[in-house]
């Protein structure tokens, strides 16, 4: 069975993650990345309220390195789903962890700023 566009990505991009023998190092302001589960998120450390108005808190303090944001949650100014620790650990917010930092895939993307 041929494999889907998602499919495909994700496995060249795996590849190439796994063959360098390394992960993320640092998740770029506004990056789309892959997670192993085919959602995608918006990386930020910089979107600081919602659509509402509302401050988007840390958990973390000072210990937070950016939050990740589903793609329909950040284009409509929603809340993050992750936060980053400086140290590389995820902390869920919103649901039960599916996979760790390293495990993201840069997609190359950038969101766009509103």
């Amino acid at each position: 069975m041929p494999l889907g566009y998602r499919e495909k990505w994700s496995f060249l991009w795996l590849g190439t993650v796994h063959a360098n023998g390394h992960g993320m190092k640092q998740l770029r302001e506004r990056g789309i990345y892959l997670a192993p589960n085919g959602e995608s998120f918006v990386a930020s450390r910089r979107r600081k309220t919602t659509a509402d108005g509302k401050r988007i808190l840390s958990r973390l303090g000072e210990r937070v390195s950016c939050f990740l944001f589903k793609r329909y949650e950040w284009a409509f100014h929603g809340t993050p789903d992750y936060e980053v620790t400086k140290a590389g650990n995820l902390v869920a917010l919103k649901q039960p962890l599916k996979f760790q930092p390293d495990q993201l895939i840069d997609t190359g993307i950038t969101a766009g700023a509103h």
